[in-house]
């Protein structure tokens, strides 16, 4: 049986295809491709197939087993955990995670893909379904990388409030938003790159809520876009300072699935061509089942965080996805 890919790269047309999902051992070797990774970057997918044109029946590859939701009072306590131990460590930020299960219907995948499409046309919208991670779909807003010839541009995305508050940023806020700046400008210098265009931090909207962000450009040089894309990611905007400490914590504390991991969720995704890549961090998303959308949101603690704050930040985020999977049950 086939799998299933469809995209939507922002302000383009959406393209839908049949083929097959395979895990690729050797990246470097990608030439032209679309690839979906997990969160630490371990797996990479690789998908080879036809485009259609008209859009069939399609059985979906759902995973055997729901990742749990986290409610309200376990959300918090393991928080409050998190910050002390990020207050006593001295840690810069971790990003926590939770799962938030809503009714969904099987029959209304394609709708669901079709709806975040109209609803967000700045935003990178997907579908994939493969028996090797079930069925994702999920609107992003955060370009990992992109390149055209040697020109290349990311972004350091981070803190998040809704689009109704009118106050200024704090500086919990800016801080955050600068430990992402300063890990990607400290990781391209580790790979000789010194010499780059910043622009920022300024707000950017992104449905519901709206961040910080800064866009960087530099040139490609010598390097290649998969090597640059290993360097960074995961940014401290989905997992953490130091990374590897952060990252620890993570997999200590979130329990998603039996494996306690995030599977695809803050993984990233999109095309790796020789004329242009465009890879997205696999943000605002949610695995179906047949009758089940988990939606995976996450927040960003640092020394000052308030733990119910965080809270109710997932909540916002949460909206950009059940928004429409209200409209189309």
């Amino acid at each position: 049986m086939s799998d299933f890919l469809a995209y939507r790269f922002p302000d383009h047309s959406a393209h839908h295809f049949l083929g097959q999902f395979s895990i690729c051992y050797n990246t470097s070797e990608i030439k032209d491709s679309f690839i979906l990774s997990d969160f630490l970057g371990e797996k990479w997918f690789e998908f080879s197939g036809q485009e259609i044109h008209e859009l069939i029946d399609f059985s979906w590859h759902f995973s055997a087993s729901k990742p749990p939701e986290i409610n309200k009072e376990t959300y918090l306590k393991n928080a409050e955990g998190m910050l002390k131990a990020i207050q006593l460590i001295g840690m810069k930020k971790v990003v926590f995670s939770r799962v938030k299960h809503t009714e969904f219907s099987a029959d209304k995948v394609i709708h669901f893909f079709n709806d975040l499409c109209n609803k967000y046309p700045k935003a990178f919208v997907y579908l994939a379904s493969s028996p090797l991670f079930g069925t994702w779909i999920g609107a992003s807003p955060e370009i990992l990388l992109e390149v055209h010839g040697n020109h290349v541009f990311t972004m350091s995305l981070a803190a998040t409030k809704s689009t109704e508050n009118a106050e200024e940023w704090n500086q919990k806020e800016l801080l955050e938003q600068q430990y992402v700046t300063d890990f990607i400008l400290e990781s391209l210098s580790e790979n000789g790159i010194d010499s780059y265009d910043q622009n920022g931090p300024y707000t950017f909207e992104a449905g519901p809520v709206k961040h910080l962000r800064t866009d960087i450009s530099f040139d490609l040089g010598s390097l290649t876009p998969i090597e640059i894309t290993t360097a960074l990611h995961p940014t401290p905007a989905v997992s953490g300072l130091p990374r590897a400490l952060a990252i620890e914590m993570i997999e200590a504390v979130e329990k998603h699935d039996l494996k306690y991991d995030r599977s695809l969720y803050t993984g990233f995704l999109g095309k790796i061509s020789t004329d242009e890549t465009k890879l997205y961090v696999n943000l605002r998303c949610c695995q179906l089942f047949s009758d089940t959308a988990c939606l995976y949101l996450g927040g960003g603690f640092t020394k000052d965080s308030i733990v119910e704050d965080e809270w109710e930040e997932t909540e916002r985020k949460s909206k950009t996805l059940l928004s429409v999977i209200q409209d189309v049950k």
